[in-house]
């Protein structure tokens, strides 16, 4: 069932170049933006890319452009190199700050949580949620994240680590739209807020996930480490 509506499948399994595929049929590919060359490494589903902190990220183009009344979801394993930063994982952000109310979605990684928001208009028009989340760094953990289209808090489910993770509505007064021009970002939202570490296997549905389907991201992510020899894991695969 996982395969259902999915509009985008990075697996990010490349090991040159600057393309990274599509694994959705007739969907278009993405492209590594930033400084220097791409750091293709070992991941959790086969390989995965690992960005610098400092503006590295993939831009997905316009692969996804969901209003606010549309169900979608999201999810991505992630391996954070510091647990001291304010980082993008997924966004698609049009220009909060300039009163256009071009808004879109994100999911930003905090010190000690998870902050996801639905976004017209910066700060009166929102939906935005947190997730107490102290992860550790150097080590691999799942996001699945699943919007039912009502605009509410109560609304979405997050499930972390193949766990529903107990959330709080923060501001739930998201009224108007939040579709833009802005290109969906793995990594970093807008020019800033830009991840410090590795991000594998990178999906998108346009409808809700369930509990059932969220536990099974997280294991198959982790038979797929399974699968390798012990000596031949990495120290964080053999962490997960």
């Amino acid at each position: 069932s996982l395969s259902g509506g999915m509009v985008a499948h990075y697996r990010l399994d490349d090991a040159k170049g600057l393309r990274t595929a599509n694994a959705v049929d007739e969907k278009p590919g993405a492209s590594y933006k930033g400084p220097g060359e791409p750091q293709w490494v070992p991941g959790v589903m086969g390989r995965a890319l690992a960005l610098d902190g400092q503006g590295a990220h993939v831009d997905c183009g316009t692969v996804f452009d969901p209003e606010r009344t549309d169900k979608f979801s999201y999810g991505c394993w992630f391996n954070a190199a510091t647990n001291d930063q304010t980082a993008c994982l997924l966004s698609k952000i049009g220009a909060l700050f300039d009163g256009s109310g071009q808004g879109g979605f994100h999911a930003i990684l905090r010190d000690d949580s998870l902050q996801l928001g639905w976004i017209h208009r910066f700060p009166e028009n929102r939906l935005t949620l947190t997730v107490e989340f102290d992860h550790e760094n150097d080590r691999w953990h799942h996001l699945a994240v699943s919007y039912d289209g009502t605009a509410k808090g109560a609304g979405v489910k997050v499930f972390v680590d193949g766990q529903l993770a107990s959330s709080r509505i923060a501001v739930d007064t998201l009224t108007e739209s939040i579709r833009n021009t802005a290109p969906v970002q793995i990594g970093q939202q807008q020019l800033h807020s830009s991840f410090h570490g590795r991000i594998d296997d990178v999906r998108i549905w346009d409808r809700e996930l369930d509990a059932a389907e969220a536990l099974a991201l997280y294991e198959l992510g982790v038979r797929a480490v399974a699968r390798l020899a012990a000596d031949q894991r990495t120290p964080d695969q053999q962490e997960l």
